[in-house]
């Protein structure tokens, strides 16, 4: 059973698998995402070899689980939400969102498509 492990607890493969998908970016490293998990301004859940990252985002009129980073295989990922869920609901989240790549759209066919994020450097 995966548990919400503190960032003290991943693996060097795992920081190793998180920095992959943090140099799509270059906003953050895997040592400022473990501060912010130690800080607990951010959840790690790492499962198999592979991690996800969420935050939990507080609006006027709901809570919201944010799932805004994820390395590692896909099937270890999906394999994470009903986890993701049940810590959403505990923290009084009313829904989850998910910041990522399209690619995204073809896993997660039971989510709805709500916005695009889009970026420019300068």
């Amino acid at each position: 059973m995966a548990d919400q492990l503190p960032a003290e607890t991943l693996t060097s493969k795992q920081m190793a698998t998180l920095s992959v998908a943090l140099k799509l970016d270059g906003d953050y490293t895997a040592e400022d995402i473990k501060e912010l998990v130690v800080r607990g301004d951010c959840q790690a859940w790492p499962w198999k070899e592979s991690i996800a990252i969420t935050e939990i985002r507080v609006f006027p009129r709901q809570r919201a689980l944010n799932v805004w980073l994820a390395s590692g295989k896909m099937e270890d990922i999906l394999a994470l939400e009903p986890f993701v869920i049940d810590f959403a609901k505990a923290n009084g989240c009313t829904k989850l969102t998910l910041t990522g790549r399209t690619g995204w759209d073809r896993a997660l066919k039971h989510w709805n498509r709500k916005t695009i994020t889009m970026t420019r450097s300068l």
